[in-house]
C-alpha cells in the first residue's frame, strides 16, 4: 500500500472587509496492490434437515438449499487499485471565525476499481463503486 498527500498554500490575501483569504490546493494518491478474498468455486444443491423427498422438476422447491463452494481462504488477489484526488479550498478568516469552501473530484481518472468479484448469470462479474465524483463542502466557524 503506498499513499501520497500534498498540498500547497497558494497564497493568503486580505480582503476590504478585513478577512484574510487563504487559497489551498491538495492532491491524494492510493495505490494497493489489491485485497485478498475468498472465492466461490461452484454451487450445489442440498437437501433441508429434517426433509426426505426432492421433487424433481421443481426450481422453487422448499426443502432443498443453495450452497457456495468456497476456495482456500484468501487465496485470490483483487487487481491493483489505483485513485487520484483532487481538491482546492478557499478560506476567509477574520480572529479566527470564518469560512471555508472546499471543492474536490474523487477518482479524479475515473479508474473502474475493483471492490468485488462474484459469481453470476455463468459469468465472473467485477463490482467497482467509486466512480468520478465531485464533492463541496461549506464549513462556517465562529
Amino acid at each position: 500500500m503506498f499513499n501520497f498527500n500534498g498540498s500547497y498554500e497558494g497564497g493568503r490575501k486580505k480582503t476590504k472587509t478585513g478577512y484574510t483569504l487563504i487559497q489551498k490546493a491538495s492532491i491524494a494518491t492510493i495505490i494497493t496492490s489489491g485485497h485478498l478474498m475468498t472465492m466461490t468455486q461452484g454451487r450445489f444443491l442440498s437437501i433441508v434437515p429434517g426433509t426426505t423427498m426432492i421433487y424433481y422438476g421443481h426450481d422453487d422447491s422448499e426443502n432443498v438449499i443453495s450452497h457456495d463452494d468456497l476456495s482456500n481462504l484468501n487465496n485470490f488477489r483483487l487487481p491493483l487499485y489505483f485513485r487520484i484526488d483532487a481538491g482546492y479550498s478557499f478560506s476567509w478568516m477574520k480572529d479566527k471565525k470564518g469560512c471555508e469552501l472546499f471543492l474536490s473530484i474523487v477518482n479524479l481518472l475515473n479508474r473502474r476499481n475493483p471492490y468485488q468479484y462474484f459469481y453470476e448469470d455463468g459469468k465472473w462479474k467485477q463490482l467497482s463503486i467509486l466512480p468520478v465524483m465531485p464533492t463541496a463542502r461549506f464549513t462556517w466557524s465562529f
